[in-house]
């Protein structure tokens, strides 16, 4: 139950004409001489996301921003070292393990922070929902991380893949979820087939 951003061009070219990004005779919007353009990296070759982002161009253009496609060697790493001004890729923004700890991607020093997000509370909640043990005040913590991280949007989801592991019926002992899919093998252990 957190801020969403409903596809909206008509809200999104009130909220730029508010801030005072005016179109240009090009169509791209400009405010004190600087065009509103920014570029976006892909992973050289990757044919599943460069059409993701060439997708998003097309929305931004329609209400006058200039997204660049360029393609890169790694895109997450120059995210990471702060190379690049926005990437698309896959990445799975919560925890591993069935754990919804997610320090490695929302920490302000997380290793995996691609986006370079800052904030001094989610550095606090991180920490308390790792050493709270009480199922609903771990809740607690995780869902005002939530709200912070909706509320800041230092990413955006552009899609959402759903991915299936199929097992045959005969396979016993596999848990009933996942966060994770292929985390489901670490339990392989556990699992027998009846014949």
């Amino acid at each position: 139950n957190v801020k969403e951003y409903p596809y909206d061009p008509d809200e999104a070219r009130r909220i730029l004409d508010e801030a005072g990004w005016t179109v240009g005779s090009d169509g791209i919007r400009e405010k004190n001489g600087v065009k509103l353009s920014f570029t976006c990296g892909v992973i050289t070759g990757d044919q599943a996301r460069r059409p993701e982002a060439e997708l998003v161009q097309q929305y931004l253009r329609e209400v006058g921003i200039d997204m660049q496609v360029r393609e890169v060697p790694d895109a997450s790493g120059g995210m990471r070292q702060g190379d690049l001004d926005a990437a698309v890729f896959n990445w799975t923004y919560g925890g591993d393990y069935a754990d919804p700890d997610d320090g490695g991607t929302l920490r302000s020093d997380g290793g995996s922070n691609f986006s370079q997000f800052q904030n001094a509370r989610v550095d606090e909640l991180l920490d308390a929902g790792l050493r709270e043990i009480d199922r609903e005040k771990r809740i607690a913590i995780y869902h005002e991380i939530q709200e912070i991280i909706a509320e800041e949007v230092p990413f955006l989801f552009i899609s959402y893949w759903d991915w299936y592991n199929i097992f045959s019926s005969k396979v016993k002992g596999l848990p009933e979820s996942a966060l994770v899919g292929d985390q489901i093998y670490a339990k392989a252990y556990q699992w027998w087939i009846e014949e």
